[in-house]
């Protein structure tokens, strides 16, 4: 009988790179939100380390943060990152409104089991949020959703 392997890792091959690319592509053709689940290095929040990154054993530890974000461009960096600007619906924090993120593809979450990128698609909702991809940007103290409850 075959092992099941649980768990993700990053996205680091060039195949779970171009599957993102592909599906945040995909999305913004159809005006469609996207659930994510990618990881961020997880920081010290207070004394004097405040803001720096956390380290075992020499490596930087990473904390699994999941999102629906509506993606508004493809944008490759000057060091080779490939990454998708996004707003993102509900920042961290209480009261947060939406919010302006560019997210690196290589630190998407894929599954082991499946190989797939964790990055979903949700074509029965539209976007809420004004978008770059019509011209019109959040407003920059009244950021919040456009369309009704």
């Amino acid at each position: 009988m075959a092992s099941k392997v649980y768990g993700f890792r990053l996205a680091h091959t060039e195949e779970d790179q171009l599957d993102l690319w592909l599906l945040f592509g995909s999305a913004m053709q159809h005006r469609a939100p996207v659930r994510v689940t990618y990881f961020k290095q997880k920081k010290h929040e207070g004394g004097p380390d405040k803001g720096k990154p956390i380290l075992q054993y020499g490596r930087p530890v990473y904390v699994r943060v999941s999102r629906i974000v509506e993606p508004f461009a493809l944008h490759v960096t000057q060091d080779g990152h490939r990454t998708v600007r996004v707003v993102d619906r509900a920042p961290e924090g209480v009261g947060s409104r939406p919010a302006y993120r560019t997210l690196r593809l290589d630190r998407f979450a894929v599954r082991y089991a499946d190989g797939r990128p964790m990055a979903t698609r949700m074509l029965t909702h539209g976007f809420l949020c004004p978008s770059r991809l019509d011209g019109k940007d959040l407003h920059p103290t009244k950021r919040r959703l456009t369309a009704a409850a």
